[in-house]
């Protein structure tokens, strides 16, 4: 299983108290970062539960993109796989500042199922 994950952004609005509308794209970015340790301790505490350990792999379009980065995504999460962690996927927010502003997460996602069926598994 691997979960690809959205909301950094809104968390780290909602756990900071701030409004969307008034701030600008690098405090966007820092509330990316304060959000995203708040979906990584829930996640955290709701895999294991079931026993399971999680880790989580930041991405933009262009870590994809590039073929050496690629690979080392892939063998990466292929390693957590063996070992039962679950990979939880999310946009890098705090450098992907296009990707904020079009809502790119889709393509990561996208991308994944693109992978999983040129080769048969994740890349």
């Amino acid at each position: 299983m691997v979960l690809v994950s959205s909301g950094a952004i809104a968390a780290g609005l909602g756990k900071l108290g701030w409004q969307r509308a008034r701030i600008s794209m690098p405090e966007k970015q820092a509330a990316a970062a304060v959000g995203q340790t708040a979906l990584m301790e829930e996640y955290e505490r709701l895999f294991a539960k079931e026993g399971l350990h999680v880790g989580q792999l930041l991405l933009t379009r262009a870590d994809v993109e590039d073929r050496k980065r690629f690979v080392h995504i892939r063998n990466t999460v292929q390693a957590l796989l063996r070992h039962d962690i679950v990979p939880i996927i999310n946009e890098n927010d705090t450098v992907a500042v296009e990707e904020i502003r079009f809502g790119d997460n889709d393509s990561l996602a996208a991308s994944r199922l693109w992978c999983r069926r040129r080769i048969g598994s994740f890349c």
